[in-house]
Formats: structure tokens, sequence, C-alpha cells
């Protein structure tokens, strides 16, 4: 009995003394930074971040602004997979700049008169709640979009979900 207390003693310490998590840098995780970065270059050289407004109603980027707005705010720290969201407050000024140029559209559009789409809704409300939760500069624009945006998605929903 007293070589099995000594054993789990020592198995309990063992593990309570591990050494730290580590940073998790993995090609995986370079490849993802790198193709988010990527993506976010390629729509500025296509004008996205100059007038989203524009774009989104003439060249069909309208529904996936939510995105963008998702993938600067999500976007990690640095390639580390254990590396936390910089959300707004945490993002580079050029970036803090294309999510300020965005997101006031998609606050605007959270009016009951756009009419309920889940995908559009579903990623603007990510996109809202991490922005208003990180420090975005228009909380109060954010948190009632959310609340419209909330309301609007109930509606639609029936028994079944």
């Amino acid at each position: 009995m007293r070589l099995r207390e000594t054993l789990a003693v020592g198995g309990i310490a063992s593990i309570c003394a591990a050494a730290p998590a580590q940073a998790v840098i993995t090609n995986f995780s370079v490849d993802v930074e790198t193709s988010i970065d990527m993506g976010l270059d390629w729509l500025e050289i296509q004008g996205f971040f100059g007038n989203p407004g524009m774009h989104c109603a003439g060249q069909g980027f309208g529904d996936g602004i939510g995105l963008v707005a998702l993938a600067l705010l999500e976007k990690r720290a640095n390639a580390n997979l254990n590396a936390l969201t910089v959300g707004y407050s945490g993002s580079t000024v050029q970036n803090q700049a294309r999510i300020d140029l965005l997101m006031p559209y998609v606050i605007a559009r959270a009016s009951p008169v756009m009419g309920m789409y889940a995908y559009r809704d579903g990623a603007d409300l990510m996109a809202l709640s991490i922005y208003n939760q990180t420090g975005g500069p228009d909380a109060v624009g954010s948190l009632a979009a959310i609340n419209a945006t909330v309301d609007r998605v109930a509606v639609n929903q029936d028994a079944q979900g």
C-alpha cells in the first residue's frame, strides 16, 4: 500500500511540475497566418478597404464584409497556435483602420429593413461581438446592431430551431 501511495504522489508531482506550455509554431500555423495576410492584402489591392460600401453593391463583397472584419478581429498575434487573438485593441494601426472602415457598414445594415440572411447575419454577429468586446470605438452602435440582428434572426426561427 505504501508503494502505491508513493507512486501516486510521485505521478501527481511530476504532472504538476511539468514545464509550462511552449510556443507552438508549425508549418500549418505559418501557412494560415500567411494566407490570411495575403487575402487581406488582396482585398486592399482591389480597393475594398477604400470604400467597402461601393464594392459591396458593385462587386458582390457585401455579404462577406462581416467575415472580413472577423478575419481582422480574430487574427492571432503571431503564428503561434497558442497566441491569443488580437481583437480591435491589439490590432495593428493598419488593421484598425481597415476595421474602422468595415464596421460602420456592418452596424448600419443591422436595420430591420435588410431582411434576414443567415450567413451574412451570422458573420456580422461574430464580428460585432468581438469588435464590441475588444475595444471597438463604436461600442454603443455595435451593441445596438447586435441586438437588432439577434432580433431579426430570432423572428425567423420556428419550432425546429
